[in-house]
């Protein structure tokens, strides 16, 4: 099976202080390591499927999945791809408790995130899309009068998740 994209999912969950759900892994890759929860698609499964059940197999939660935030690849055993698909998840029941392959879990806000071991990249690209940092406050502005302000100026925008700042679709 040299060479293959492994599908997975992971879920980008906030509670009501705003804290960042996150597992600490019990297996390689990055056992040891702090990271979003998910795992492989299953034969058969949907994004959506795969996230909630392996939201419930790491966390206890049950979830329902919202929309794709971005993804990355990572590389694997013997020349393994691993595709991961990061989507925004809402609790909707269960109890917070690890089990499968978390050896831990926790609610962290910024600062516990930096003091954590994190998988690689995980700070860098949960703030390109928009979760955590700067990126966040540029979000957070009152998105609905700048894009009012950039369509009276230039017509119609458009939004990238690879950048999330409103940029015109067609230039005058």
């Amino acid at each position: 099976m040299s060479g293959s994209l492994i599908p997975c999912v992971g879920a980008v969950i906030k509670d009501e202080r705003g804290r960042l759900l996150l597992i600490k892994r019990g297996h390689d890759p990055g056992a040891g390591l702090w990271s979003l929860p998910g795992g492989r698609v299953e034969p058969g499964e949907t994004d959506a499927e795969a996230l909630v059940r392996e939201m419930r197999e790491e966390t206890g939660l049950v979830v329902q999945a919202g929309r794709l935030l971005g993804s990355v690849r990572r590389p694997y055993r013997d020349g393994d791809v691993i595709d991961i698909r990061d989507y925004v998840a809402t609790v909707i029941g269960g109890t917070l408790n690890a089990g499968d392959d978390a050896a831990d879990i926790r609610w962290v806000d910024e600062e516990d995130l930096a003091r954590l071991p994190v998988t690689e990249g995980l700070a860098q690209i949960l703030t390109s899309w928009g979760v955590l940092g700067p990126a966040r406050l540029l979000i957070a502005l009152p998105l609905r009068r700048l894009l009012s302000r950039q369509a009276r100026l230039f017509g119609p925008v458009v939004m990238s998740p690879a950048w999330p700042i409103p940029y015109p679709l067609f230039r005058p």
